[in-house]
C-alpha cells in the first residue's frame, strides 16, 4: 500500500448571508430571470385529471409524477398499512406490460430512477429518465393507473418488503416518537393509525382487498400529473392526453377529515419517552385550524418563522441565556384536509430536562405575548420580498423531485398556482393569524418529553417504545394557562439584511493571486446570471497542528463560533443569505453566499470574530453536553453511517474516530478552546474562491482584506497539512468487519 495525496480543501458550503437595509421592497424586478427558459402549462383532461407541464431546454432528464388523493388515513381500520402495500403492488405488472420487472428495467436501462411514497393523505409515484426514453417510460408508467394486475404471486414478497421498511425504522427515535403520538390521538380518528404496516397487519391479505381499495380511491378526478422535460409544451400535452386520458374517472369525492384528533382532557397531556439514543427534547404539538385553505397569506409559515426565530430577543435566545436549551424549531403541517397541527421542538440541556416544566411555561409565555401583539405586517412584507427574489433566482431543481413537487402542488392547490404557490404572499390575514394563535392552548396541546431514564410504565405496540402518558393538573396546569410575561422575548426586529437591489455586475476578465500564503480563485457567473455571490475561504493549518486532540478542539471551536454568531447569522439566513463555518482535516473553512449586495458585510462580520471565540461557561457546557451525547450516540446510528466512518478510518492518514473523539472531548475546556483559536490562525495559508456577481478587482480586494484581517504568517506548501488516502495496488483489498449494536 502507499499513500496518495487527497486534496480536500473545503467542507460543504451552506448558503446563508447578510444584507444591509431596513425593510424596503425590491424594485424593478423582472417577471422572469434572464436565463430562465422554463415554460408552464396547466390543463384538466376530460377525465378531470389535473396536469402540470414544464418544458425547459436546460433540463438534463425528463420526469413524471402522479399524485393520488389517498394515503394511510384512507386505510380500513382493520387493514392498517394497506395504502402503503398497494403502492408496492402497483409496480408489479399491468395488462399491457405483464412482466413485473418491465417498468423498473426500462427505467434503469435508460439512465433513470423511480420511486414512490405514501403519506397520511396522498400517495405519489415518480420517475426520471433520459429524454430519448421519456415516451416509452410514460407508456409503462401510465398503465399503473389504468390496468394494474395486482398479481397474487408477488403478495408475500412485497409483504416482506413492507415489513423490512418497518423493521428498518425500529430503532429510529423519530419514527418511534411519531407513531407513539399517533397512537395516543382520538381512537376514532384516522390519524390514530399505524401507517407503515407490517406482516402482522397485512397477514392474510388477498387480491380482492387491493382491487376494492384501488376502485374506491384511485380515480382520475382525485389525481394530479406533472410532466417535465425539454420537449415542447405541445409535445408534453400530447403525451399527457395519449397516455393518461384513459385513466377512469370514478367521481370519487375529495377526502375530508375532522379536526377532533384529541380526546378531551382536564389537564396537560404529557407523554414521557425513553429513547434509544441519548436525546433530550421537549415537543409541543398543537391542534390548530388547517392552514392549507389560507395558503395565500402564509400565516402558518409566518408563525413558524417567528416562534422558530433565533435572533436576539427570540424565544430560543432567552432559553439559551437561561441554559435550558440549545436548539428550537417550529412549523405547521396539515396531515389531511380539515386537520391542522403546529409543532414546536426544543432541544434541551441537562438543566432543561430537570426544569422542563419551566421550559414549557416559557414557550407558552412566548405564544401568549404574540396573542397580545399587533399583527407583524413588516415581517410579512420581508418574507414577501424574499419569496419574490427566491422565485426568480433560486434553483427549483429538476428530475423526479421537481415532478413530485409539482404533482403534489396541483393536488392540493388551484391548478394554475401549482408552481407559484410557495412564493405567493398575496395579503396579510390577521384574522386567521390570531385564530391559529388563540388555538395554541393547553386544551389543544400534547407535550412530549424525551430523555434517557425517564419513568415509564407502558410499551408502545408497534415499535416497543417505553413511555408513560398522564394528564397533569394543579400548579403546572395553572402556569401554562397563565404564563408570566417575559419582556425580553420580543418579535424579531426589522431584518437589516433584506436586499433592495439585485443588479448584475458587468462581465470582467478572470485574474488569480498565487503567492506564498495566499491563493485566489475567481470565476464570474456567466451562465446563470443571478445577483448572487459566494465566498469560500479555506484556512489551512501547518502539520504541527494535526493531532487527534486538535481535531476535537477544531470541532469545539466551530461549535462555539456558530453559537456566538448565531443570532446575527440567523437573521441573515431569513434574508436569503448564507453563512457556514466548518472544519476538516486540513483546517477551517468559511463560506458566505447570497444576494451580492451585502455578502462583503457578512464576511467582514465573520472575520472580526474568528480569532476570539467567547461564550458564557454554562452555555459552553451545554454545547459540550450535546457533543458528548452525539458522539456517544454514534454507535447507535444507522449501519451505513458507521460503515462510511470505518472506510475513512482504514483509508485516511488523518482520522479521529467518534470513540476517540468522545474520550478526548470529555476533558476539553472553554479556556482550551480559546487558547487553541489564538494559535489556529497564527500561521498557514489561505485559499479563497470567489464566484458569482463580482468583478475580478473586487475579488482580489476581498482576498487581500481576508489576509490582512487574520494576520496569517505564510508557511511553505510543504509545511501544510494535506490529507492522504490509501492507494491500493492492483489486486489488493482491505476488509474491515464491524460488530454493530444496531
Amino acid at each position: 500500500m502507499k499513500l496518495t495525496t487527497l486534496f480536500v480543501r473545503l467542507s460543504a458550503i451552506t448558503f446563508f448571508c447578510i444584507l444591509p437595509n431596513a425593510l424596503s421592497a425590491v424594485v424593478n424586478l423582472p417577471e422572469k430571470a434572464e436565463t430562465d427558459k422554463s415554460e408552464y402549462r396547466y390543463l384538466t383532461l376530460e377525465n378531470e385529471l389535473r396536469v402540470v407541464l414544464l418544458s425547459d431546454p436546460n433540463l438534463n432528464k425528463s420526469s413524471a409524477a402522479l399524485a393520488v388523493y389517498a394515503g394511510s388515513m384512507s386505510d380500513p381500520r382493520d387493514r392498517q398499512g394497506l395504502a402503503h402495500f398497494l403502492e408496492h403492488m402497483l409496480f408489479l405488472g399491468t395488462e399491457k406490460y405483464p412482466d413485473e420487472a418491465e417498468y423498473s428495467n426500462y427505467i434503469r436501462s435508460n439512465g433513470g430512477y423511480s420511486n414512490a411514497y405514501t403519506s397520511t393523505e396522498h400517495t405519489n409515484y415518480m420517475f426520471e429518465v433520459g429524454h430519448h426514453a421519456f415516451e416509452g417510460a410514460l407508456d409503462r408508467f401510465s398503465q399503473f393507473f389504468i390496468a394494474p394486475l395486482f398479481s397474487e404471486k408477488f403478495t408475500e414478497r412485497e409483504m416482506n418488503a413492507v415489513d423490512s421498511e418497518f423493521e428498518k425504522n425500529l430503532e429510529s427515535d423519530g419514527w418511534r416518537g411519531q407513531v407513539l403520538r399517533w397512537q395516543l390521538y382520538n381512537p376514532e380518528h384516522p390519524l390514530n393509525h399505524f401507517s407503515i404496516g407490517n406482516l402482522q397487519t397485512l397477514q392474510g391479505i388477498d387480491r380482492s382487498e387491493f382491487i376494492n381499495f384501488y376502485d374506491q380511491h384511485y380515480s382520475s378526478n382525485q389525481m394530479a400529473l406533472a410532466l417535465t422535460g425539454k420537449a415542447s409544451l405541445d409535445q408534453l400535452e400530447a403525451y399527457a392526453r395519449k397516455y393518461f386520458a384513459p385513466i377512469q374517472n370514478k367521481h370519487v369525492p375529495t377526502p375530508a377529515f375532522t379536526n377532533d384528533i384529541l380526546t378531551p382532557a382536564k389537564g396537560v397531556r404529557l407523554v414521557q419517552i425513553d429513547p434509544i439514543r441519548d436525546t433530550k427534547e421537549l415537543d409541543f404539538v398543537f391542534s390548530i385550524p388547517p392552514s392549507t385553505p389560507h395558503f395565500r397569506s402564509k400565516t402558518a409559515e409566518l408563525l413558524g418563522s417567528i416562534l422558530g426565530d433565533e435572533s436576539a430577543g427570540s424565544l430560543l435566545s432567552y432559553l439559551k441565556t437561561e441554559v435550558l436549551a440549545t436548539g428550537l424549531s417550529a412549523g405547521s403541517n396539515d396531515p389531511g384536509p380539515g386537520i391542522g397541527l403546529f409543532y414546536i421542538s426544543v432541544e434541551l440541556t441537562p438543566k432543561g430536562v430537570q426544569h422542563w416544566q419551566e421550559v414549557a411555561t416559557i414557550v407558552m409565555s412566548a405564544i401568549k405575548s404574540l396573542q397580545n401583539e399587533d399583527y407583524p405586517t413588516y415581517i410579512f412584507n420581508e418574507r414577501k420580498v424574499m419569496a419574490a427574489l427566491n422565485e426568480l433566482y433560486t434553483d427549483k431543481g429538476e428530475g423526479a423531485g421537481r415532478a413530485t413537487f409539482l404533482s403534489s402542488q396541483a393536488l392540493f392547490f388551484p391548478l394554475e398556482l401549482a408552481a407559484h404557490e410557495p412564493y405567493l404572499y398575496e395579503a396579510p390575514d390577521p384574522d386567521f393569524y390570531y385564530s391559529v394563535l388563540n388555538s395554541m392552548t393547553v386544551e389543544n396541546l400534547t407535550l412530549s418529553l424525551t430523555s434517557k431514564g425517564l419513568e415509564t410504565d407502558q410499551v408502545e405496540k408497534w415499535f416497543g417504545t417505553p413511555y408513560s402518558y398522564k394528564t397533569l393538573t394543579g400548579d403546572f396546569l395553572h402556569a401554562l394557562q397563565n404564563p408570566p410575561e417575559i419582556s425580553t422575548i420580543t418579535l424579531p426586529k426589522p431584518n437589516p439584511f433584506v436586499p433592495d437591489t439585485v443588479e448584475l455586475t458587468p462581465e470582467q476578465p478572470v485574474e488569480l493571486i498565487n503567492e506564498k500564503g495566499l491563493r485566489l480563485f475567481y470565476s464570474q457567473d456567466l451562465q446563470f446570471l443571478r445577483p448572487n455571490l459566494a465566498y469560500v475561504v479555506g484556512f489551512r493549518h501547518p502539520t504541527s497542528l494535526s493531532s487527534p486532540r486538535n481535531s476535537v478542539l477544531k470541532a469545539f471551536y466551530v461549535d462555539v463560533i456558530n453559537e456566538m454568531l448565531n443570532e446575527t447569522t440567523y437573521a441573515a439566513k431569513t434574508a436569503g443569505l448564507s453563512f457556514g463555518i466548518g472544519q476538516n482535516d486540513e483546517g477551517i473553512s468559511l463560506s458566505v453566499a447570497g444576494y451580492s449586495q451585502a455578502a462583503n458585510r457578512l464576511l467582514d462580520f465573520a472575520l472580526t470574530n474568528l480569532k476570539s471565540p467567547d461564550l458564557p461557561e454554562d452555555r459552553f457546557q451545554a454545547i459540550k453536553d450535546r457533543t458528548l451525547r452525539e458522539l456517544a450516540n454514534f454507535k447507535k446510528s444507522d449501519a451505513w453511517k458507521q460503515a462510511v466512518f470505518e472506510a475513512r478510518a482504514v483509508s485516511r492518514k488523518y482520522f479521529t474516530s467518534p470513540q476517540e473523539s468522545l474520550e478526548i472531548a470529555q476533558s476539553i475546556t472553554l479556556d482550551e478552546v480559546k487558547a487553541f483559536a489564538r494559535i489556529l490562525f497564527e500561521a498557514g495559508a489561505i485559499e479563497v474562491m470567489v464566484h458569482g456577481n463580482a468583478t475580478a478587482q473586487q475579488a482580489i480586494a476581498t482576498a487581500q482584506s481576508i489576509k490582512e484581517a487574520l494576520g496569517f504568517k505564510p508557511v511553505s506548501a510543504e509545511a501544510l497539512t494535506e490529507q492522504a488516502i490509501v492507494q491500493l495496488e492492483p489486486g489488493e483489498s482491505i476488509y474491515s468487519v464491524l460488530d454493530l449494536e444496531v
